[in-house]
């Protein structure tokens, strides 16, 4: 009888940690994929299309939420009205086209050479 006792103890410590690993394992599933469509959104939407996606000097697509915050960080500071948000988006887009307008750089909306030292990035 006490074999069949212990037997249960196993089996019900077994399941407690069999349900704490499952739930630690969907919290990290969930973030994980919270991440991989935030990674999916920003960069593969529409492939090298300024408008939806940051484009560097090798016409490159920007993922880098990091990368983006800075740019948008700069244009602010320089009176650029948008969101700092690491989003690239056509709001952002066009201030960098009018930025770019408005410090005679080849007007392509890309982070190109020129952007990139005018804003200091380089």
């Amino acid at each position: 009888m006490m074999v069949w006792i212990g037997q249960q103890t196993i089996i019900h410590k077994m399941s407690i940690l069999y349900y704490i690993a499952s739930k630690i394992f969907g919290e990290f599933k969930q973030e994980y994929n919270k991440n991989l469509n935030e990674i999916l959104i920003n960069s593969f939407i529409s492939t090298n299309n300024p408008k939806k996606n940051l484009i560097d000097k090798n016409g490159l697509i920007i993922n880098n939420i990091s990368k983006i915050k800075i740019v948008q960080y700069k244009l602010n500071e320089l009176g650029y009205k948008l969101n700092i948000n690491g989003v690239w988006n056509e709001c952002c887009y066009n201030n960098l086209l009018k930025f770019q307008q408005d410090n005679n750089l080849i007007e392509d909306g890309t982070l190109n050479l020129q952007t990139e030292n005018c804003l200091n990035l380089g």
